[in-house]
């Protein structure tokens, strides 16, 4: 179980830099997202508000303890982008955050090395400019259920302030939740009650 003392990181505020390379532009974004999905659409707003960027490459750090974790180079050499950023990241101890480096290429090769530090500086400044605040600890939860069982879940989302991580629709449904610690108690009674309708595949903490 977690420890409802334990409190972590997030961006205070979507913080925003600029860095400038042999004339490569890059603008970084930092900013809170809650879920997988959250994260995918911001990416898509991003890349909207820049179509003419050479490169929109990403990383995001999601659940209290930064357990699930995702970068993206977008067409640049191998871990020269998204690794970048994804360690400019963890270094910042921040979770629930995405962080998308938006790059103009401005017709000079700058190298692997010249990539990486490029797309790292342009993250860690985004990530200072975003700031940090202190939230409460959330648990992560796997939940398996068929689809007429959809209704009692959202039910279970609102009651207790569920986080949806990931969903995933095959022949029965799978969510991932994260959820406040202070309802734990309550929700797996709740689950307990209705066990022969959804089934708990795991629980993260």
């Amino acid at each position: 179980m977690s420890n409802e003392d334990n409190t972590f990181w997030v961006p205070e505020i979507t913080g925003q830099s600029f860095f400038k390379s042999r004339n490569s532009k890059f603008i970084g974004i930092a900013s809170r997202v809650n879920s997988s999905e959250e994260a995918k659409e911001k990416l898509r707003e991003i890349r909207t508000a820049y179509p003419d960027a050479t490169h929109v490459c990403y990383a995001w750090v999601l659940g209290d303890s930064g357990s699930i974790q995702m970068a993206a180079d977008a067409g640049e050499p191998a871990h020269s982008a998204g690794t970048p950023i994804l360690n400019s990241i963890r270094s910042s101890g921040l979770v629930w955050t995405l962080v998308a480096v938006v790059r103009f290429y401005g017709g000079s090769k700058l190298g692997v090395p010249g990539l990486i530090e490029a797309y790292s500086e342009t993250a860690r400044l985004a990530l200072l400019d975003a700031g940090k605040k202190q939230e409460l600890p959330r648990f992560e939860i796997q939940l398996h259920f068929s689809y007429p069982t959809m209704p009692l879940i959202e039910k279970i989302i609102h009651q207790f302030q569920a986080e949806i991580l990931s969903k995933d629709f095959q022949e029965f449904c799978r969510y991932s939740l994260s959820i406040p610690v202070k309802y734990q108690a309550n929700c797996f009674h709740i689950l307990a009650q209705n066990s022969n309708l959804i089934q708990v595949i795991s629980e993260i903490n």
